[in-house]
């Protein structure tokens, strides 16, 4: 149910775009938060592969507690301040790696991955795989098509500007990611937002194709979260995210996904 272009990329095309063109997208967030979501609440074998690892942060944060970590990253760039960090990883697409290189994983984490592959099922269906029962799936992907980004696209004449070439081959909501992975035998664990950012453009702060506007509502959404939780409230802000996430609403869709003991 999840939508996608037509006709697809060329698994060449994307290898070469991902490996010379995307080095500056290596940024990713809530790193903190979902590691102490794993340790928290599901007991799972101390080994973690992060599919798209870009520089290593997320799984420093698991090295530095004492799990064994594995990254795959086909940027270039990205590789090497992974490598900087100790990591295990491979420079290669994960299309490309047969599961006995792999191995078996307690968490696997697709953070901003299943946007950009050609075949999101058959991805999903090998994490299913190289999963120990019981393991954790931890996907994040934009929730595109919300109801606070057709109100913005029909309501204020916007054009469709979370659509994104060529790198945004398919679109998920909450309801179209979730429906994917229980089809492939998942079971739907945990699930949470992050802060909706298209509200700032219904508060009449217009970021869309200008990068001043975005970076100061960016550091206004930060300034919530900061307040939050130095005020002692992170369980309101958690509890925020996951009335969001029951909603379908929030910038991002994130869904911790079991495997079946």
């Amino acid at each position: 149910g999840f939508k996608h272009l037509y006709p697809y990329p060329t698994q060449e095309e994307l290898t070469h775009f991902y490996t010379h063109f995307y080095d500056n997208n290596l940024q990713k967030y809530n790193m903190d938060e979902k590691y102490e979501i794993v340790i928290n609440n599901f007991k799972v074998r101390k080994r973690v592969l992060d599919i798209g690892c870009g520089d290593g942060q997320f799984l420093k944060i698991f090295k530095e507690h004492g799990w064994e970590v594995m990254g795959i990253e086909p940027a270039t760039q990205a590789n090497q301040f992974a490598d900087a960090l100790g990591i295990n990883i491979i420079n290669d697409t994960f299309e490309n790696i047969n599961n006995e290189t792999l191995g078996k994983f307690g968490v696997i984490n697709l953070q901003f991955v299943l946007e950009h592959v050609i075949d999101p099922i058959s991805v999903c269906k090998r994490v299913f795989d190289i999963l120990e029962p019981g393991g954790i799936c931890c996907i994040e992907v934009p929730n595109d098509f919300n109801i606070f980004q057709e109100i913005i696209h029909k309501y204020l004449g916007k054009e469709m500007w979370w659509i994104a070439l060529p790198d945004h081959i398919n679109y998920f909501s909450f309801e179209s990611l979730e429906r994917m992975l229980k089809t492939i035998g998942f079971e739907i664990a945990y699930k949470m937002a992050t802060f909706p950012m298209e509200v700032f453009v219904l508060f009449g702060d217009d970021y869309i194709g200008k990068n001043d506007i975005g970076s100061q509502v960016h550091q206004k959404r930060l300034n919530f979260e900061k307040a939050l939780i130095e005020s002692g409230n992170i369980q309101l802000k958690n509890e925020l995210y996951t009335r969001l996430a029951e909603m379908g609403l929030g910038r991002t869709a994130i869904i911790f996904a079991r495997k079946p003991v």
